[in-house]
């Protein structure tokens, strides 16, 4: 008959993390001291934001009115300023604001890498992000792109009137000239006088907004340089103890379930001189013991002898009929 084989015993898995603790305890220092070391390395600098809220351009009677008529409409204005923000023109002159306040030299493209903008979904306003080695850096550099981005946008605004005013300013010289050479009183003379009354309404009309020009923001809410630098060490020293707990218990209950809690006993090796399966020596019917005599004419050639003489139940039929 074919033996049977053991069944594992089961094993819980604090039994299992219990008995490898040591190899647990190494999983969970090694995990945590990984997101230690990866939170210093990709979290190391500091954060600072600085807000302000554009003015609906449709409440200025001038001729950089931008056509807003809605509240999407104003929303999407509000992105456009976002992303004028972070421009190139805006970054430069934001790079000289940072180095004048003594911050870091940069260029304006390696300053638009540490800088990011984006605008409020119902628009209105608009949100720099600054990253820095530190917490007054950051805040410098945030508050500078703020600045600059009012400079940037009063620049411009001037340069396009200015280039409205010259343009108007050279037709009213045309039309100054055709009408020193036009007879006065007649209709092309009129036709002349017209126009250029019109355009000298227009010139005066965009002087009146360059001198009501401005940056287009309502209010400011530059970033605080003294504000602590929130760390993120904690968390990430959390997450990495849950992580390595759990890869400790999975790898433990494996490690514990491949292997049982006991062997197996062998079967009792056999007693010295005996054969495997048979009597042991020295006992009847065991090798090296003399077969008992039997009576006058009787032999044991022909008789069947079964076990080894250790119960009257395992002799051999002839034998216990006598």
């Amino acid at each position: 008959m074919t033996a049977q084989t053991p069944v594992t015993p089961e094993i819980s898995l604090v039994e299992a993390v219990w008995r490898y603790r040591l190899m647990s305890l190494i999983i969970v220092l090694a995990s945590v001291l990984a997101s230690v070391a990866a939170t210093q390395i990709l979290f190391s600098g500091a954060t600072a934001t600085a807000r302000f809220a554009v003015t609906d351009p449709t409440n200025n009677n001038n001729a950089l009115r931008m056509g807003v008529v809605s509240g999407q409409g104003y929303a999407a204005y509000t992105a456009q300023r976002a992303a004028f923000a972070g421009s190139t023109p805006v970054m430069a002159r934001a790079a000289e604001i940072v180095k004048s306040k003594h911050g870091p030299n940069l260029t304006g493209e390696q300053l638009r890498g540490r800088v990011k903008t984006s605008s409020k979904p119902d628009g209105g306003v608009v949100v720099v992000t600054a990253n820095g080695s530190t917490m007054p850096e950051a805040a410098v550099i945030a508050n500078a792109v703020l600045q600059a981005y009012q400079d940037v946008t009063v620049s411009t605004n001037n340069s396009n009137l200015d280039e409205q005013i010259k343009g108007l300013k050279e037709q009213e010289t045309k039309i100054t000239e055709q009408m020193q050479s036009t007879q006065a009183g007649t209709r092309p003379y009129k036709v002349l006088q017209s126009q250029l009354a019109k355009m000298q309404s227009d010139e005066s009309g965009l002087l009146s907004a360059r001198s009501k020009n401005n940056d287009g923001v309502q209010f400011t809410d530059t970033a605080d340089p003294t504000a602590p630098t929130p760390s993120k060490l904690p968390q990430n020293g959390a997450i990495g103890f849950a992580i390595g707990a759990i890869l400790a218990c999975i790898v433990s209950f494996l490690r514990a379930s491949s292997r049982p809690r006991g062997q197996a006993q062998a079967a009792p090796a056999p007693a010295m001189g005996g054969m495997p399966g048979g009597a042991p020596a020295g006992a009847l019917g065991g090798p090296g013991t003399p077969m008992p005599e039997l009576p006058a004419g009787r032999s044991y050639q022909g008789r069947r002898s079964i076990g080894d003489g250790r119960d009257d139940a395992y002799r051999s039929e002839a034998y216990r009929s006598e």
